[in-house]
């Protein structure tokens, strides 16, 4: 369950308390690679403009192949 609150007997929500996935705090091996991958594509040099970083991370996207993937996943 996630309860954010200083006082953890009180809920401050309207809703139910929202069960956590078990893996939600932790990255696939997929996910690291793909994250860390693109950060790295985009800040190569820093962007100029918001239309030039939204194009680098489009371009770091679509230069994933299949194999890239395959080694990941092992």
């Amino acid at each position: 369950m996630l309860r954010v609150t200083e006082d953890p007997h009180r809920w401050l929500g309207r809703a139910e308390p929202v069960r956590c996935l078990p893996r939600s705090p932790d990255l696939t091996k997929m996910a690291y690679f793909l994250w860390g991958y693109v950060k790295e594509e985009v800040y190569k040099t820093p962007p100029t403009t918001r239309a030039n970083m939204q194009n680098r991370i489009r371009e770091a996207f679509q230069s994933i192949n299949h194999q890239m993937l395959r080694n990941v996943a092992g």
